[in-house]
């Protein structure tokens, strides 16, 4: 609230935009996230409007309109032609539309520019959902493996999400509450808590999960 006060501002909006979606308030995130929209128009610097209209896109996809997300993320390829995160979410919505074959390609080249678990991940279950198993077994080994080097909570949740290594997917999810926390990592924790048998803890985190009302 402070930080709107003083400087509204691109970086506001997004934030104050992820914070009511995370309190629940849908309508209130669209809202804030129009406005970044209109403070990143006509700058030099693509990426930050690229970044926006692809955080505005995510929204959409999270709510479950797949055709609505598939035009955000259209719009920021279109300002930044390479943008990875749009790339990705492009990819997801084209799985999600029956088109698994035609996000291979996007999602490999959002990987070569942004070595990340979930793209990784994606490019997986695409592979999966184009019906070659053998390409989406080295893609799920790449996802692991790329989390081992950085990021932990969702190299938990691949983990959990598979039913692979569980011990690790602890530890993992463990060293990130130990740093970030915050409802998505409870949402993690759940699950791996889940497949280690765990239902106390998998209730309790579940619960805090979904404490906000997101």
């Amino acid at each position: 609230a402070r930080m709107m006060a003083l400087k509204p501002s691109l970086p506001s909006y997004v934030r104050t935009s992820y914070l009511r979606w995370l309190h629940g308030d849908v309508e209130g995130a669209l809202d804030a996230i129009r406005l970044a929209i209109d403070a990143g128009k006509g700058q030099k610097d693509h990426e930050p409007e690229a970044w926006v209209l692809t955080e505005a896109a995510n929204l959409f996809w999270m709510r479950g309109d797949v055709d609505g997300s598939l035009r955000g993320y259209e719009m920021a390829l279109a300002v930044k032609s390479d943008h990875p995160a749009a790339l990705v979410g492009k990819a997801r919505c084209l799985i999600a539309q029956g088109k698994a074959a035609e996000a291979v390609p996007l999602l490999q080249e959002a990987f070569e520019k942004s070595r990340r678990v979930d793209t990784a991940w994606w490019t997986s279950k695409a592979y999966t959902a184009a019906g070659d198993d053998v390409a989406a077994a080295q893609w799920l080994k790449k996802a692991i493996e790329t989390g081992k080097e950085g990021d932990r909570r969702t190299l938990a949740l691949v983990l959990a999400t598979v039913n692979q290594e569980i011990a690790t997917a602890q530890k993992a999810i463990d060293d990130d509450n130990a740093h970030r926390g915050g409802v998505y990592a409870d949402d993690t924790a759940a699950l791996v808590a889940y497949r280690a048998g765990d239902m106390d803890e998998a209730k309790e985190r579940s619960a805090q999960a979904v404490s906000l009302g997101t």
